[in-house]
């Protein structure tokens, strides 16, 4: 079969949120699985994109998520090592919060991922809104 042209492609754009990309190892395995059995599609094409304020997300909780697999880590490898009398080493060097960040960038590059600009708020209409209650804001309460 020959392969269709880009232009003769169904193009798709997918927007991402927190909840979708951000529950993984460093992306959820979901987001994973779509990105690579689209990636060459024949019919379909589909660029990925996340709020400026979902790729800060990301990068904040990426240190954290370090520490956790660092200490998961420790807590095998000395399991391994009791049960088969080696050795495996610890991880003793900690990554900068800069350094885990430029990896959080590096994984949604290596995944496609595109990060769009957030328009320009202005603070007084959004306190209005919140004040008010109006639409993002609920009825009521605080949220």
């Amino acid at each position: 079969m020959a392969k269709q042209s880009t232009s003769d492609k169904i193009r798709y754009s997918l927007i991402f949120d927190t909840q979708t990309l951000i529950t993984g190892n460093p992306l959820k395995s979901d987001v994973v699985k779509l990105i690579r059995d689209y990636k060459n599609h024949s019919n379909v094409e589909l660029d990925y994109f996340i709020p400026k304020v979902v790729e800060e997300e990301f990068k904040s909780k990426m240190p954290q998520q370090f520490q956790d697999e660092k200490e998961a880590y420790g807590k095998a490898a000395k399991s391994i090592n009791n049960l088969m009398g080696t050795n495996l080493p610890e991880l003793r060097d900690t990554p900068t919060d800069d350094q885990v960040k430029q990896a959080a960038e590096k994984v949604l590059r290596a995944h496609g991922i595109t990060t769009l600009d957030t328009p320009g708020i202005s603070l007084e209409a959004l306190l209005k809104k919140a004040i008010n209650h109006r639409p993002p804001f609920k009825q009521t309460g605080d949220a």
